[in-house]
């Protein structure tokens, strides 16, 4: 045990030298990274459902397009049940203080980050939401689902209508109407009333901006979400500086570093419409070292800023986080 212990902390050493003589660093988180701010991950979910009395299916078969789309309005507010206690859950969670450490040794860096989780934990814990690419959509918008068939095949007669993106508090069942931390099925009168139906179409069922398990080609990726094509940009244009400066070396020439990635003594990123260079590049929001999520704090200085937020939104804090019973019926920040 001593010795498993001793291997893991030298590669924790090599990691944090490594990272330290980086220029550039591309962060790939999932749904652990939340587990410290009280949110479940996903492999937790289902057990506490049914520990807890709330259903007998499991999540991924609730939180599914299958589920979204059925002629069963059980089914249905189990649906949108979910995912409002999701909402609720992580507007009560906060980033801890691991997010808030990375941030900081990525300070003066440039930096990208790929989440599969759909919390928003990095952009609340000050990380440049223009450099953080969330893959599997986020719980900050809805989307039009398109109009359920009610037949299992095709269970859609009209796909969504792909118009922009609507706020999730635009649509967010009113509070004196449910509570989603106590009942975990959606009211049926907003379920089937006009305030679920797509403000754009109109005909649409919203759904939200996340990739549901089933989804196929349905979920919208909208790059002011996702960020995908900023993600593939930075990826492509530091691997051709990575090239670029191994070739040099190999030449003799100065210039953009070697395998490290980094930077010319120029300084320049050659990046256009997303420039990466200078304080922009670091990824980092140095505007506010606190959290700036929708549920309006705003940094509470020493606790929030030194909090333990994690991507996955599945942990709590232990001191900092009075969501940990909401958040049980919610996997970490992941989509399906």
């Amino acid at each position: 045990m001593a010795s498993s212990h001793g291997a893991q902390e030298d590669a924790v050493r090599r990691a944090a030298k490594a990272l330290r003589s980086a220029t550039h660093v591309l962060v790939h988180a999932g749904a652990g990274m939340s587990a410290e701010s009280g949110l479940p991950v996903f492999a937790e979910v289902s057990a506490q459902l049914l520990r807890d009395g709330l259903s007998e299916l499991p999540y991924d078969v609730i939180a599914s397009v299958d589920s979204f789309a059925s002629a069963d309005p059980a089914r249905r507010a189990l649906f949108y049940g979910f995912w409002w206690r999701c909402v609720h859950s992580y507007e009560a969670a906060r980033p801890h203080d691991g997010y808030h450490a990375l941030r900081e040794m990525c300070a003066g860096k440039r930096l990208f980050v790929c989440t599969s989780n759909v919390d928003q934990f990095f952009a609340r814990a000050g990380f440049e939401p223009n450099r953080v690419c969330q893959l599997h959509g986020s719980l900050s918008h809805w989307q039009c689902g398109g109009v359920p068939s009610g037949a299992r095949f095709p269970l859609l007669s009209r796909e969504g209508c792909g118009a922009a993106l609507t706020p999730t508090a635009a649509v967010t069942p009113p509070s004196d109407q449910w509570d989603p931390s106590a009942d975990l099925c959606a009211p049926r009168d907003w379920m089937e009333g006009p305030a679920s139906l797509c403000v754009w179409c109109g005909e649409g069922r919203m759904r939200p901006h996340v990739y549901l398990f089933g989804d196929g080609g349905r979920f919208q990726n909208a790059e002011e979400v996702t960020r995908l094509e900023a993600y593939n940009r930075f990826v492509e244009q530091t691997l051709q500086e990575v090239a670029q400066g191994a070739g040099g070396s190999r030449s003799g020439g100065g210039g953009g570093g070697g395998g490290g990635g980094e930077r010319g003594e120029d300084g320049e990123d050659g990046e256009d419409g997303d420039d990466y260079s200078g304080d922009e590049c670091s990824g980092v929001d140095d505007s506010g070292d606190g959290e700036d999520g929708e549920d309006g704090e705003d940094g509470e200085d020493g606790d929030d800023s030194d909090d333990d937020s994690d991507d996955s939104d599945d942990s709590d804090d232990s001191d900092d986080s009075d969501d940990s019973d909401d958040s049980d019926d919610c996997g970490g920040g992941g989509g399906g």
